[in-house]
């Protein structure tokens, strides 16, 4: 997975950069939002993960240009321990808030959630066949079921 790491520490980018290459992702790193909106718009990320308050530009304002350019998740990494920020990030349509410090375990847990429903949101494409179990049978060709009524060819 391609994940887009936006903080403007580069000590605590290069530790979470460690964590996240080690499970296998490819990482691009920014530290203010007009770095990351670059980096969204040429490398398209399949995961963002920004901290709240940025030294240009802000995590909530990024949060909401990545929203509105389709359904990448997106995550946030929050130093500051304000009592609202994590229901701001969720009316922002965020599909995460991860207080700092966290674990990598943590960490992982949350970029496979998103990972997941970032696969559940994928278009389907039609396969061809007929599958079934017992006397139930779906035929992906007609694109119905042996139990359906109303099936037609």
């Amino acid at each position: 997975m391609r994940i887009l790491a936006v903080d403007p520490n580069s000590d605590f980018l290069e530790i979470l950069g460690f964590m996240l290459r080690r499970d296998g992702h490819e990482v691009i790193f920014a530290h203010d939002e007009a770095g990351a909106l670059r980096q969204f718009a040429t490398r398209r990320p399949d995961l963002v993960l920004a901290e709240t308050r940025l030294s240009a530009g802000s995590g909530w304002a990024l949060s909401e240009a990545v929203r509105a350019a389709g359904t990448t998740p997106f995550l946030f990494l929050a130093g500051s321990r304000g009592e609202d920020d994590p229901v701001r990030a969720r009316e922002l349509g965020a599909d995460g808030y991860l207080n700092k410090p966290f674990s990598p375990r943590v960490l992982r847990d949350c970029v496979e959630a998103a990972a997941r429903r970032r696969s559940l949101a994928a278009p389907r494409t039609a396969v061809a066949g007929e599958f079934g179990a017992g006397e139930r049978k779906l035929d992906a060709q007609r694109q119905c079921s042996s139990f359906a009524r109303g099936c037609r060819a």
